[in-house]
């Protein structure tokens, strides 16, 4: 959501340390996000995001100096609990290839077709180069990495590195179409494929 001339500070004016400023925070971001949802991108104003979140314009403009800023936190905010789900997922050694892959593809496929969690909007904002992409897609990385290393023995490939890049780069490129409707299936039919997909990759096999 970049300005029409230059671009905006995506920065907030200050952070808030007391328990009642992040709750504020906190009330104001979700009402970005509400209307991110169900009104678009138009809609999103400061006096907007304001009236549903029941505050002041002027206690919107004491953390935030635009509403770029707003959907940038927000969009901070969704990514660390998407990464704070992806690596919270064990790598135990009684569990498959196929069922390590797809629990990863899973929580990251559902984050994409969750309307309400991550709007059409904070997709664009991270192609606008305005977004952290690292905050998600490092920890995929690595997830994927450490997977690789614990089958190594089942593995095809042999730059693990390079390989758990790919498999990143593959479930974002799938889920970003998915999102702009260029692919339409059902969630289940996305982890579905994309685990055939990296499986098939990594080992030749399919799940």
């Amino acid at each position: 959501m970049p300005p029409k001339h230059g671009r905006a500070t995506t920065s907030p004016r200050k952070t808030p340390i007391q328990e009642r400023s992040k709750a504020t925070v906190d009330v104001i971001a979700e009402a970005a996000a509400r209307i991110l949802a169900k009104e678009g991108a138009e809609a999103l104003t400061t006096n907007r995001i304001a009236e549903v979140a029941g505050v002041s314009v002027g206690s919107v403009y004491q953390y935030f100096p635009n509403k770029e800023a707003i959907v940038a936190a927000l969009l901070e905010t969704r990514l660390m609990h998407s990464r704070s789900l992806i690596e919270a997922l064990p790598i135990a050694d009684g569990t498959s290839l196929a069922d390590l892959i797809r629990e990863r593809v899973a929580i990251l496929t559902r984050i994409a077709f969750d309307d309400v969690f991550f709007p059409m909007e904070l997709a664009a904002f991270i192609r606008s180069g305005s977004a952290p992409k690292t905050l998600v897609e490092k920890p995929v990385t690595e997830q994927f990495r450490l997977i690789l290393e614990a089958r190594r023995t089942e593995l095809v490939v042999e730059d693990l590195e390079l390989s758990a890049a790919f498999c990143t780069a593959a479930v974002r490129g799938v889920l970003m179409a998915t999102r702009e409707k260029t692919i339409a299936a059902s969630p289940e039919k996305i982890i579905s494929e994309l685990t055939n997909l990296l499986l098939r990759y990594l080992s030749e096999c399919s799940p």
